[in-house]
């Protein structure tokens, strides 16, 4: 285990992907009823948001049999490495408990390596992905006809989907009802596996559904928030039986991933100032607690659409 300052203010969305709403480094958030100027350093950011818990016995009986007992062959070791380099921190601080200096060294290694580890692989993975949202950025999604990272580019749009806080609340407090269970230490975990999964099947259905670009070529901007993707067939109080993704890359562009077999729910030639405010409307109502623009002015028509 590496010896480094541990990663306090962790984000919950990508830092780099917000720079597109930051103009010279400014961000326009609401949050509540509150619009405030920042930056991308002080926006979807949690302390120790990431830092895991000790797994007991519990934790690791409902990851393998809600998760890696039910993934396919192909995946279950890689699940299980996860399970292991995640385990080791608290494996650790068990083991090195004697009091004497080369102990506690080791022990404040494993709390930094607990803390930094979920944050470091999210990062890792928004890295691989860093040329090819720059090429979407220009218009070029050739990225989806390569196979390796086509079947990339799904595992980080699922991540960046399971990954936020709006999420994590929702999913934990549904287990809890479901299973009488804390689930808040294992969801980090359990999510990077579950976006493994959910990227295979839509990597699977690639030639099902289509990836798309929606220019916005209106006088309103696209918004984002503190969860970036959404599904636009999500029901507010049951699980939707249809997916296809909105994320907006940019005010000027997003993309959208079809339904399988069906034509994209929007595109460049439907956009309309309406429809633009409707998208606006989904990813307002799907934030956890903060939307971002590249303007004060868009959010204070958002927020006097929503509040009236």
């Amino acid at each position: 285990m590496r010896s480094t300052p541990m990663k306090k203010r962790q984000h919950t969305v990508w830092r780099h992907y917000l720079n597109s709403w930051a103009e010279i480094g400014s961000i326009y958030c609401l949050r509540g009823t509150s619009i405030f100027e920042t930056n991308t350093i002080n926006v979807a950011v949690e302390h120790n948001y990431y830092k895991l818990s000790e797994f007991n016995s519990e934790d690791l009986l409902l990851i393998r049999t809600l998760v890696i007992n039910l993934s396919p062959s192909t995946a279950r070791e890689s699940f299980e490495r996860l399970l292991n380099i995640t385990s080791m921190p608290s494996k650790m601080i068990d083991r090195f408990s004697d009091g004497s200096a080369a102990s506690d060294k080791i022990r404040r290694n494993a709390l930094n390596y607990a803390n930094d580890i979920i944050e470091d692989l999210h990062s890792s993975i928004e890295q691989k992905f860093l040329i090819n949202l720059s090429n979407a950025l220009s218009g070029n999604l050739d990225f989806y006809r390569n196979n390796s990272e086509c079947a990339h580019f799904f595992y980080f749009l699922c991540n960046q989907h399971l990954r936020t806080k709006n999420m994590k609340q929702r999913v934990v407090q549904g287990m809890k009802e479901i299973y009488n269970q804390d689930f808040s230490r294992i969801y980090d975990v359990m999510a990077i596996m579950h976006a493994t999964n959910i990227g295979a099947s839509l990597y699977v259905e690639r030639s099902r559904r289509s990836l798309s670009i929606i220019d916005n070529h209106t006088n309103f901007d696209f918004i984002t928030c503190d969860q970036p993707t959404i599904n636009l067939y999500s029901k507010e109080n049951s699980l939707p039986d249809k997916l296809s993704f909105f994320y907006p890359i940019s005010p000027k562009k997003a993309l959208i991933l079809s339904e399988v077999d069906e034509e994209p729910l929007f595109s460049t030639a439907t956009l309309t100032p309406s429809v633009v405010a409707e998208l606006n409307s989904k990813m307002y109502q799907e934030s956890h607690s903060q939307v971002y623009a590249t303007d004060r002015r868009t959010l204070e028509l958002l927020l006097d659409i929503e509040v009236s």
